[in-house]
């Protein structure tokens, strides 16, 4: 008997299909930006017809594999009329037949999870503004904001948009939480244990949590000061665990003053999903994993008195490695996976520097080996940018650690148990 192919979108491959015509029937599918579609015929259900000269199924964002429809794709609906085949309706809505991989009883109901989100304070006291990347997935009806007083905690209230979750429509992509309740707060002990780490434009600036912190304050600047007068330079450090920072961007060979400060304040735990009608449960159906989790401050804080003020001088670390002799001692370069992949904005880049920010700095095996990478780092790099060659082997080398950093960062405490 013959094989029925139907519902598909074939786009962007040099040939479409291949395929013996009179083993094959071919019926409502898509055909866009291929060099070729092979040899065979569209029937009047195809795309392109005489109603669909240009069958572009726009893709929500192929670049991330996000292959849902966007609102006005005539995959989903042209002529006032369904574009797939009738026989295989959608699962959510079974009034429609899309063409696709989600479209079809089998196809996945869960939207894409919630990309870009951030937490900053609002312009009140006691609010916090969210803002995110839109789903443009015509199925997507809205948001969910949720927010708690834990990590985790998705069972907030007292906002005066209502109670979590907040929903959103369509084509918002921010929401602002306001009248929050603040909760109390206290004086942090001081902080204590700050170490200073030199490299190449920058200092690894450590130290251990204090107690009551839900944040960390680090002053830093070329001059000398004092506990009772300190500098209008300072960087902030969210999370109550947090352990060190990078201060980069700084000049090899001036000194520079650095001291941490802990603070207290109330704090609420964010996230936000995609749904699409009538909402579902995130994760498992018609609803969006939640997006990563952000932490929004708020409100008057209490500051811990500052620490010892320290003091260290960025420098470039040049070692020697075996028949190689001295790496490192040529311009100041960029870091080993900078290297490798040839821009500081690499996607892989951007995800091991979030798996040190989160993993690595909060225990003190972390710290010490960041602390070491951080000293010869730039020497590797140095090297790698001298020899172009060896930037595909580390990439390759590089793969398990990005996978593991992907697993460690975005995967929930009992699938990591299970796995």
């Amino acid at each position: 008997s013959d094989s029925l192919i139907t519902n598909n979108i074939f786009s962007g491959n040099g040939t479409a299909i291949a395929t013996a015509t009179n083993l094959t029937r071919l019926t409502y599918n898509a055909y866009h930006n291929n060099g070729t579609t092979g040899a065979i015929t569209l029937d009047a259900n195809s795309l392109p017809n005489s109603s669909v000269t240009n069958p572009d199924p726009l893709f929500v964002n192929p670049g991330s594999n996000d292959f849902h429809l966007q609102s006005g794709s005539p995959c989903h609906l042209y002529d006032g009329a369904n574009a797939g085949n009738p026989v295989y309706p959608n699962p959510d809505n079974p009034a429609f037949f899309d063409m696709g991989a989600y479209g079809g009883p089998d196809s996945d109901t869960i939207p894409i999870m919630i990309s870009g989100l951030t937490a900053s304070s609002g312009a009140a006291a006691n609010a916090i503004t969210l803002n995110w990347n839109l789903n443009m997935s015509y199925q997507v009806s809205g948001y969910h904001v949720y927010y708690g007083t834990a990590s985790g905690d998705r069972s907030g209230t007292g906002a005066s948009e209502g109670n979590s979750p907040v929903t959103i429509p369509q084509g918002v992509n921010s929401a602002t939480l306001s009248n929050i309740p603040l909760t109390p707060t206290t004086t942090p002990a001081a902080v204590t244990g700050v170490t200073l780490s030199p490299a190449d434009r920058a200092l690894f600036v450590s130290w251990t949590p204090s107690a009551n912190a839900t944040r960390y304050k680090v002053y830093y600047s070329t001059a000398a000061f004092t506990a009772a007068a300190p500098p209008a330079t300072f960087l902030l450090v969210n999370g109550a665990n947090s352990a060190g920072i990078y201060l980069e961007g700084l000049t090899n060979g001036v000194t520079y003053f650095v001291a941490v400060a802990a603070l207290d304040q109330s704090r609420y735990f964010l996230t936000v999903t995609a749904f699409n009608a009538g909402g579902g449960t995130p994760g498992v159906s018609n609803e969006s994993p939640f997006a990563e989790e952000k932490v929004g401050y708020l409100g008057p804080y209490q500051e811990s008195v500052l620490s010892n003020v320290v003091s260290a001088a960025p420098a470039l670390q040049p070692i020697t490695v075996g028949n190689l002799g001295s790496i490192g001692s040529g311009p100041p370069g960029c870091f080993i996976a900078t290297a490798a992949y040839g821009y500081y904005s690499a996607p892989q880049v951007q995800l091991l520097r979030d798996f040190r920010d989160r993993c690595l700095v909060t225990n003190a095996p972390g710290r010490a080996f960041v602390a070491w990478y951080y000293r010869y780092g730039p020497c590797g790099a140095d090297f790698i940018n001298a020899h172009p060659w060896c930037k595909p082997l580390v990439r390759l080398l590089l793969l398990p650690l990005i996978g593991g950093a992907v697993f460690s960062l975005h995967t929930s405490l009992p699938a990591k148990c299970v796995f």
